[in-house]
């Protein structure tokens, strides 16, 4: 094995490593084998991602923030960690860009279901958009070719709408 593939085995192991202490809600832990990972390897995005969702879990807002953003820089867009970055934006308060960050996300990637869950807890009590992405989510329910797993997301996004809405017009 020469010096790239051994590094390479020990980034892998020590990865394990800190998915495991995460799942196992060891969470600080897991953060210190990450940030020790991120600094021998900081070009390697599934370190941020992992750190992002680290940080997230530990309500690290503007650190998940940076590390979802670095992991973008790195290794390019895709609907989970935009989703899991509009989230954390939303977590810090950051309403009206979460908004707008979900909004871009839906156009993108419009059959990624949990965008929908999430976008569903920002927008879930404005009636002027609650009730359109209910109608956007019953249109990808319609369609046949969504995945049985998908289509929980959706389900469960839709009927956290509607219920609040109906709670929002009793207020």
């Amino acid at each position: 094995m020469n010096k790239v593939e051994s590094k390479r085995a020990k980034l892998q192991e020590a990865w394990s490593e800190a998915r495991r202490l995460r799942a196992a809600g060891n969470i600080m832990v897991a953060r210190q084998v990450l940030e020790k990972i991120a600094a021998a390897a900081p070009r390697e995005p599934l370190v941020w991602l992992e750190l992002g969702n680290v940080h997230l879990y530990s309500l690290q807002l503007p650190m998940a923030i940076a590390d979802f953003e670095r992991y973008l820089a790195l290794a390019g867009e895709g609907p989970e960690v935009l989703t899991l970055l509009g989230r954390a934006k939303y977590m810090h308060g950051r309403t009206g860009e979460a908004l707008a960050h979900f909004d871009d996300v839906l156009k993108r990637f419009p059959v990624y279901p949990a965008v929908y869950y999430d976008y569903s807890g920002v927008r879930r009590f404005d009636a002027e958009t609650g009730g359109p992405l209910v109608e956007k989510i019953e249109a990808l329910l319609a369609n046949q070719m969504t995945s049985a797993h998908n289509r929980k997301f959706l389900h469960f996004a839709a009927g956290k709408i509607c219920q609040d809405l109906e709670r929002w017009d009793m207020a």
